[in-house]
């Protein structure tokens, strides 16, 4: 996952996830869903990839390895500059209810 696509972005949905990109395409992700006002942005993985050789993303512990660093670090990008919040599935209803979008 250390190449990524060029940073030019669509308009239309995006996936969330370090799988294949690297860190600075996912914080381009994150900042476009922002600006285009997106209320929940869902940060998603395949649990295979945290299983070293599980599939194509991770082939090694090192590899498996870079790939939480990149998530730990992105989680951190997201709560403390982009000032965004965590919650689980089961409180999705509740947030999307109290949310002005």
């Amino acid at each position: 996952y250390k190449s990524s696509p060029p940073l030019s972005l669509p308009t239309n949905a995006m996936r969330l996830s370090p799988e294949g990109i690297n860190l600075n395409y996912l914080k381009t992700i994150a900042q476009n869903l922002i600006r285009q006002k997106v209320p929940v942005l869902t940060f998603t993985l395949h649990s295979t990839t945290l299983t070293a050789g599980g599939n194509n993303y991770c082939a090694s512990d090192e590899c498996v390895d870079q790939f939480l660093g990149t998530c730990n670090e992105f989680f951190t990008y997201f709560k403390e500059e982009l000032g965004g919040e965590f919650i689980c599935a089961d409180e999705l209803k509740s947030f999307l209810s109290r949310s002005a979008f």
